[in-house]
């Protein structure tokens, strides 16, 4: 982004707006009064003294329009409950909510942040403070097993963004291009989903949609490294049902708690589809969350590097949903043509993380109530509403693997509580 500003007349020649300058350049030079005999070098030194001043001047100036500037930004947002519910209000980290903490400029939640509190959420608060989770061996096998997967339906293209509502709007896109995928071949995959639930923003990448019942279709008849298509006949109805994909280190199943996990998280993320796809997720209120113009137009070189991606729509239609709002129209009608209802059976494949071959699968019904229950809880604690919970003494056992079992404060605390408890009986 570029500024332009244009100086007064004057401030060209400051040797005439500061004779006294001149002079005084001229004294401080060559107190001997025995200016150098070529006038035409005095001049141009006496100028150049000026110009300096005057650049001095400005950058002044400048520094002043921008403190200015930023003392006008935190003006225009007054202290209200609203935002010191949101965390913008002068206190310490320690007495701010988790989302306060760690999530509000985000502006939003994962559906994998909803989750990832089921196997230990004082892991999972440890986690977040540190500010990263570390990346294993068995986590970049995962990826690869995912990109595989994601390359048999789709081609991954990079695509230039200038704007933060073009990088919208290619969310928006992409969320239309898996939608016709699912409408031509009976499935897509990595699809992005986002809406509010409990009046917090949640987003999320769902692993596999299709028009294929996962209770009833045998995911052995083929390979990972193969193809797989649910196209249906015309006269079929158009119930999506969504999958995940899970890869493990070893050839078992998972536990009761990571098997929990993984239910609520389909769960989420159908809920989200649901909400997309009953028009339930208010564009304004988005726009307004991630401060976003909905009717601002993207640049020619957007448009025209979108057109060339596909060939569902036309450049003039996409000429014609030229923004934000333009592009969510056009992903609703798609929802629509691609999605009749919304099926409530749900599936996990497990996969070896080795060579992406199958361990098993793990059937799931969507569950309103089991869904609500943990919204419940676990948005409880990210409000700051309740106390971080750790395991029970009888999951102990996750400690073992835990990169905070050291020092952390819930797993001291129950050890104490145990060892006073054996003291007691043996008295």
């Amino acid at each position: 982004m570029f500024y332009t500003m244009r100086l007064p007349a004057l401030l060209r020649r400051p040797n005439v707006l500061f004779p006294q300058m001149s002079r005084h350049f001229l004294r401080s030079r060559f107190p001997t009064g025995q200016v150098p005999g070529n006038m035409k070098v005095a001049r141009a030194m006496c100028v150049l003294f000026c110009w300096l001043r005057v650049l001095d001047i400005i950058t002044l100036t400048a520094k002043g329009i921008v403190e200015l500037a930023v003392n006008k930004m935190v003006e225009v947002e007054p202290t209200t409950d609203a935002n010191i519910e949101h965390g913008t209000s002068d206190i310490s980290d320690e007495q701010k909510s988790p989302y306060d903490r760690w999530r509000a400029k985000r502006k939003g939640l994962s559906v994998t942040d909803l989750v990832s509190n089921i196997w230990c959420e004082q892991q999972n608060e440890y986690t977040l403070k540190q500010g990263f989770r570390r990346r294993t061996s068995e986590m970049k096998r995962g990826s690869e097993v995912h990109k595989v997967l994601e390359e048999q339906v789709h081609t991954i293209e990079e695509v230039e963004i200038t704007t933060k509502e073009e990088s919208w709007g290619l969310k928006i896109f992409n969320i239309y291009q898996g939608l016709v995928c699912l409408e031509e071949t009976g499935m897509t995959r990595e699809l992005p989903v986002f809406g509010f639930i409990e009046g917090m923003f949640v987003s999320g990448i769902i692993d596999e949609i299709s028009y294929a019942d996962p209770h009833t279709f045998n995911p052995y008849a083929t390979g990972i490294h193969e193809s797989e298509t649910h196209a249906i006949s015309a006269t079929d109805a158009k119930i999506a049902y969504l999958s995940d994909v899970k890869t493990r280190a070893r050839r078992s199943l998972p536990t009761a708690s990571q098997k929990r996990a993984t239910e609520l998280q389909l769960m989420l993320y159908r809920q989200l589809l649901f909400l997309l796809w009953k028009g339930e997720v208010d564009l304004e209120k988005l726009l307004e969350l991630k401060h976003l113009d909905g009717n601002n137009p993207f640049s020619d070189g957007f448009i025209a590097r979108l057109g060339s991606l596909t060939t569902s729509v036309s450049l003039e239609t996409l000429l014609e949903s030229n923004s934000i709002s333009g592009l969510w129209s056009l992903m609703h009608r798609q929802l629509h043509n691609s999605i009749d209802s919304l099926g409530d059976s749900m599936g996990v494949l497990y996969r070896y993380q080795r060579d992406g071959s199958l361990i098993g699968r793990q059937n799931i019904n969507n569950d309103m109530d089991q869904l609500q229950a943990h919204l419940d809880n676990t948005l409880s604690w990210w409000k700051g509403k309740r106390e971080t919970v750790g395991v029970d003494i009888e999951e102990a056992w996750k400690c073992n693997s835990c990169d905070f079992a050291e020092k952390c404060t819930w797993r001291l605390s129950k050890l104490d509580d145990h060892n006073k408890s054996l003291k007691s009986k043996h008295k």
